[in-house]
Formats: C-alpha cells, structure tokens, sequence
C-alpha cells in the first residue's frame, strides 16, 4: 500500500514539480517565439531559432548538474562521463555560434576534445565504470535517460529530408514542416535528458 510523501520527501516533489514546469514553459515560450518571428530568408526553425538555444541550454544545465552530483558509492564514478556526454551535444547546438566566433570546424574540434577527455577518464578509472553503470540503470534516472536517447534517435530520424519527401512529395515538400518536427521533437528528447539529470541530482543527494 502506498503511503503519501513524508516531510523529507517533499523538497524533492517540489523540485521535480518546479522543473517539470520550467521545462514545459520554457519549451511553450521558444516554439512560441519561433513561430511569432520566423526568419525572413530562411524556412522556420532554421539554425539559429530560439528553441535550439533553449536546447542547449538544457543540455548545458544537464551537463552541470551532472557534475555537481558528486553521487557516494557505485554511481560515483558517472559523473564526469555523464557531464562530458551532454556538454558535447550542448556544443553540437551551439555549431554555427561557435563556428562564427572561432571558424569551420572550431565545434568539431571542441566535441573530440571533451569525448577524448572522457574517454581517457573512463579509461582511467575503468574498474569503477561497470559498477557505476550499473547502478545508474536501477536509479529512475536510468528510465528518464533511455528515454530521451529514444526519442533523439526518433527526431533524428524522422527529421531527415527524405522521409519528407516520401511523405509530400518533391513538388509540395515544405523545410518548415520539417524543421518544426524536427526540432519539436528533439526538444521533447532534450527534456527527458534534462530531467533524468533532476532524478540523479536527487538520487546522490539522498544518498549522502
């Protein structure tokens, strides 16, 4: 039988709640925005679009709070390679602001440099891997965190030019369409990532 929320329970209910809300909210202002202000010489939801910022925005604040976990025991050993995950795809979103800054190619270059960091702490701390893993898949962050690489595969996928061709045709195909599937879909995707670092921020922080 369940029982209801005890007292210390509750700070992690209304942090989820908070979130969960900042996270709808934030999704409903960029699309909003995008859609108000689409681009003069581009189709909507073009690089550049406010719901890719808030994009990586998310993966940014999932990287960090990844980090800043410092979860005791097994899942202790996650952390860095969590935060190194995201911060590249947080990168990835960031491209064409980083390649304006710094020049072709500066995003790739600082994508392999933080996976080869990753993979050279993994390396080094391998011993520690397996069990930390392994402790992550039976936290609820493990479910939140499938699921968003599920449905960033899926936008992925479903976001590719030719399966909207098949769909409309060569002669009725329209970018925006596509785009706005696209980048919808993936912000849902990047929102589960999100939460699913909450759930192990909660995780070690009930832990310790």
């Amino acid at each position: 039988m369940k029982t209801a929320p005890t007292a210390s329970d509750r700070p992690a209910w209304v942090a989820r709640a908070a979130f969960v809300t900042a996270l709808g909210l934030g999704m409903y202002w960029t699309i909003a925005w995008d859609l108000a202000n689409p681009p003069e010489t581009r189709p909507p939801f073009s690089e550049g679009a406010a719901v890719e910022y808030y994009q990586a925005f998310l993966l940014l604040l999932a990287s960090l709070v990844a980090i800043v976990s410092r979860p005791t025991g097994e899942a202790g050993g996650l952390r860095w390679l969590l935060g190194a995950f995201f911060a590249a795809l947080a990168i990835r979103e960031f491209d064409e602001v980083i390649e304006g800054l710094l020049g072709e190619g500066a995003w790739q270059i600082m994508v392999t440099a933080v996976l080869l960091a990753a993979i050279v702490h993994g390396w080094q701390t391998r011993a520690a891997c397996r069990p930390a893993i392994g402790a992550f898949v039976r936290q609820a962050s493990w479910g939140f965190f499938a699921s968003g690489i599920l449905v960033l595969l899926f936008s992925r996928f479903f976001g590719m030019s030719d399966v909207w061709y098949a769909i409309m045709g060569q002669q009725e195909f329209q970018r925006g369409v596509k785009n706005a599937v696209e980048e919808v879909t993936e912000t849902m995707a990047i929102a589960l990532l999100a939460l699913s670092m909450l759930e192990f921020w909660l995780s070690a922080r009930r832990a310790r």
